[in-house]
C-alpha cells in the first residue's frame, strides 16, 4: 500500500484535518481565529467565503472542536437548499425538540436557545455551511433568530460559511436586514507565500510520520 511504500502512519492531508492535523499558521486563519473567539464571547453573525477547496469547512471544524462541550452547543447543518420550515425543523433536530407546525417549532427553538443561554450556560453557535445556497426567504429568516429579546440581546452565533457568491447575494436590497446585523466579514484563500506552503507541507508530513526534504 501506499503507507507501506512511504512509510506512512496516515494520510497526510486527512479530509477531516482538526486539532493537531490542521495547519493553523495561516494569516486568514489567524483573522478567523480572533473572529470566531469574538462571536463566541458576544453572539452575532460572522461570515466565512472563500472558493471551493481553500479549507473553510475545515478550518470552521478544528475551531469548533476546540470549544468546551460544557459551556458551547455547535449546531452544524450543511444541507441548505430548503425552505425556511425544513431549515426550523433540522434546527429543531439538532436541539431535541419534537417536530410540530411553524409557529409551534419557532416558539420551541427559540425557548431552547433561552433555556441553554440562561439557565445552562451554554453558548449555541449556529453552523451553516454551504450558504451561498440558501434560499431568498431562508435568508430573510435568519436575523430573526438571532435576537430574541425585542433586539435588547442576542442568544445565537450564525456562522454563514459559503462560496463567494455568497458575499454578492447579502449584499443585495432585499437582503439588508440580514447584512446589518452582520459584525464580521472573513475572506480565506489559498497562500502563495512559498514559505508559508512549505511550512504547511512539513506540518502535514510531520503528521504523517514520514521525513520529506524538498
Amino acid at each position: 500500500s501506499w503507507r507501506e511504500r512511504f512509510g506512512m502512519s496516515g494520510p497526510p492531508l486527512p479530509k477531516g484535518a482538526a486539532g493537531e492535523t490542521f495547519f493553523d499558521q495561516s494569516p486568514h486563519f489567524r483573522r478567523l481565529a480572533r473572529v470566531f473567539d469574538w462571536l463566541t464571547a458576544e453572539p452575532g453573525i460572522g461570515v466565512v467565503i472563500g472558493e471551493p477547496g481553500v479549507g473553510k469547512t475545515s478550518a470552521m471544524r478544528h475551531l469548533c472542536r476546540a470549544l468546551s462541550l460544557h459551556e458551547h452547543r455547535v449546531l452544524y447543518l450543511a444541507d441548505t437548499a430548503v425552505k425556511p420550515l425544513d431549515l426550523y425543523r433540522m434546527l429543531a433536530a439538532e436541539l431535541g425538540l419534537r417536530p410540530g407546525p411553524r409557529a409551534q417549532i419557532v416558539g420551541d427553538i427559540k425557548r431552547a436557545l433561552v433555556t441553554l443561554v440562561d439557565e445552562r450556560g451554554v453558548v449555541p453557535i449556529l453552523v451553516l455551511d454551504d450558504a451561498q445556497a440558501l434560499r431568498d426567504d431562508v435568508l430573510h429568516e435568519l436575523h430573526g433568530l438571532t435576537s430574541l429579546d425585542f433586539d435588547a440581546r442576542e442568544y445565537l452565533t450564525i456562522w454563514l460559511v459559503g462560496h463567494l457568491r455568497l458575499d454578492r447575494r447579502l449584499r443585495l436590497q432585499q437582503h439588508t436586514a440580514l447584512a446589518q446585523r452582520v459584525v464580521a466579514y472573513v475572506h480565506l484563500s489559498a497562500t502563495s507565500d512559498p514559505a508559508l506552503f512549505g511550512a504547511m507541507l512539513d506540518h502535514k508530513l510531520d503528521y504523517a510520520d514520514l521525513y520529506f526534504q524538498y
